[in-house]
């Protein structure tokens, strides 16, 4: 099972981040309270020239040229798009950015997996996130979890991941990690007075390496 940290915005959350067993590190590079600058991602992973993760760039409604002179500045692997960027919107980064891979993040409602149909073709994987009055996400708001296996579904149907995020924390993470998603992506739900917290993702890791050692033994 794959895990994101995401919203990281100081070098100590880097730090930590880097030195963790997740498989992503994930900047925000919205509007946010967590919103970055692609000179401060480089000075802080300038001691880790050979890291074991990938780098992801997060968006919402962005200029695709703007997108490319980020990604390619901060040498990004993947393009998280978190708004209601539509189907063209991908085709239009993609030709900005041929090599990089692209992340569709879905808010979960009534119609999402219409709209991630929609998306078959054009990404390379999905977020299922729950959108909250203010702000595309990050809010440590989560949705109904007995829907994760309809999205699960259509993802394996498509033949892409599918990773889950939205409210996901040391105290329910373990409900989560039992209904098998190919990944969680966590921003607020690792954070203690708005920084990372070491602890707290050695609890999540905890959770995630015991179900994945449960299922390489059977």
């Amino acid at each position: 099972m794959k895990l994101k940290y995401c919203g990281l915005h100081s070098k100590e959350d880097v730090e930590n981040a880097v030195r963790s067993s997740c498989d992503y590190l994930g900047f925000v590079f919205a509007k946010s309270k967590r919103q970055v600058d692609v000179a401060d991602v480089q000075r802080w992973l300038v001691d880790f020239p050979a890291l074991a993760q990938q780098k992801v760039a997060l968006f919402v409604h962005e200029l695709p040229q703007t997108i490319g002179q980020i990604v390619r500045t901060g040498q990004f692997d993947i393009v998280q798009l978190h708004g209601n960027e539509s189907v063209a919107d991908v085709w239009d980064i993609r030709a900005e950015l041929s090599d990089v891979l692209i992340w569709k993040v879905i808010h979960d409602s009534e119609h999402a997996l219409d709209v991630m149909k929609q998306f078959e073709g054009a990404v390379d994987g999905y977020i299922v996130d729950q959108k909250g009055l203010t702000a595309w996400g990050g809010t440590g708001q989560s949705f109904d979890w007995s829907r994760v296996s309809l999205y699960q579904a259509e993802g394996e149907r498509q033949g892409l991941p599918v990773m889950i995020a939205g409210g996901v924390n040391p105290d329910n993470i373990a409900s989560l990690v039992r209904l098998n998603p190919d990944g969680i992506d966590i921003s607020s739900g690792i954070e203690s007075n708005g920084r990372k917290s070491k602890a707290k993702m050695k609890l999540i890791e905890k959770e995630v390496c015991k179900h994945d050692d449960s299922n390489n033994a059977r």
